[in-house]
């Protein structure tokens, strides 16, 4: 998806030599894929219309400090809080508990 939306923005650009980078090998790897037709067609459209897009895998965001950052903080936000119960049944055992006083 994030492949066909910069297609789909440099499409509307006056320059036409581009460079996508990607640190997804396997998005890159689909685009010979036919399930891709939509970004084949869109690449095909912008050929013939002159323009150079150049496909590149960078290893991740190693070595990218911010990205490493970024990484980080994504990493540390999906970590499982272990909380035993949900909040909805905490409140309503709360509430339970209210009422019974």
């Amino acid at each position: 998806m994030a492949i066909w939306l910069a297609l789909k923005k440099l499409s509307t650009l006056s320059e036409n030599t581009f460079c996508i980078y990607s640190d997804s090998m396997s998005a890159l790897k689909t685009l010979a894929h036919p399930q891709t037709s939509e970004i084949l067609c869109l690449l095909a459209t912008m050929k013939a219309r002159d323009y150079e897009i150049l496909f590149c895998w960078i290893p991740s965001h190693v070595g990218i400090h911010g990205n490493e950052l970024a990484d980080t903080t994504a990493k540390a936000a999906s970590i499982d809080l272990n909380h035993p119960f949900p909040y909805a049944d905490i409140k309503k055992f709360l509430l339970i508990y209210v009422h019974s006083l």
